[in-house]
């Protein structure tokens, strides 16, 4: 099936995540926050909430963070 704007904005949201948390895991710390930002910036993200809070959850949760120690 033919993925329309909107369906593929959840499901790069979704690999986003999914390889920033992959990243963060490894501690590759610059690359987990440049995929995190990257899919909150996409357009029509804030439309997709699970995705949206994944992502957000992503860039505080991890001890590569500032913000976590």
């Amino acid at each position: 099936s033919t993925l329309t704007p909107g369906a593929s904005t959840w499901l790069e949201m979704e690999v986003r995540v999914r390889l920033g948390s992959t990243y963060a895991a490894a501690g590759r710390c610059a690359e987990a926050r440049h995929e995190f930002e990257t899919a909150l910036a996409l357009p029509g993200a804030g439309d997709h909430p699970r995705q949206n809070t994944m992502a957000r959850e992503g860039l505080r949760a991890w001890p590569c963070w500032p913000s976590a120690t």
